[in-house]
C-alpha cells in the first residue's frame, strides 16, 4: 500500500498525530497522468517545467526581475541554510560581464583555470541512467533531423 494511503499511525507517526494525507495520486492505464482533482491545482510547477537553451535578446523588465526574486526568496533550503547569493546585472554591466565570460571560455588556459565546485554529472554513467540519457540524445537528434 502506498505511503500516501496510510493513516498516520500506519505510517509510523506518533499516535497523537491525527493528520490524514491530503493528496491522493491516481494513475490509470486508459488515461495516464494525475487524475485526482485535488492534485490538479498542485501539478502546475511540475507539468509546466521546461528547459530553455536559446534566449531572445529582449531585456527582462525590472518589475519581472523583482517579482522573480521575491518568489525565489521563499524557496526552501535544506536545514534552512539559504546558501544562495543573487546578483542581477543589466545594461552595460551585463554586457561587460558577458564579454569577459565568453573570452575566458574561448581561451583554453583561462577555461582550464576555472573548475566546478563539484561534479555536475557522474564521471561514468551507470544503468538505467546511461540508457535514459542516450534515448534523450537520440530523440533530440531525431527531432532535429540529425543522423
Amino acid at each position: 500500500m502506498p505511503a500516501e494511503a496510510l493513516s498516520a499511525p500506519e505510517r509510523g507517526a506518533p499516535p497523537n498525530d491525527r493528520r490524514e494525507p491530503r493528496i491522493t495520486v491516481t494513475f490509470t492505464p486508459e488515461q495516464p497522468g494525475l487524475v485526482d482533482a485535488e492534485v490538479t491545482s498542485h501539478q502546475s510547477p511540475v507539468t509546466s517545467r521546461r528547459s530553455t537553451r536559446a534566449f531572445l535578446p529582449t531585456s527582462v523588465p525590472q518589475r519581472m526581475l523583482s517579482d522573480i526574486l521575491a518568489v525565489a526568496s521563499r524557496a526552501p533550503s535544506g536545514t534552512n541554510t539559504q546558501p544562495w547569493k543573487v546578483y542581477v546585472l543589466t545594461g552595460d554591466a551585463k554586457l561587460a560581464l558577458s564579454a569577459k565570460l565568453l573570452a575566458a571560455f574561448d581561451d583554453p588556459v583561462q577555461r582550464a583555470s576555472h573548475t566546478e565546485e563539484y561534479a555536475h554529472c557522474p564521471a561514468e554513467w551507470k544503468s538505467p541512467f546511461v540508457e535514459r540519457r542516450r534515448k534523450v540524445g537520440w530523440d533530440l537528434h531525431g527531432l532535429l533531423g540529425i543522423g
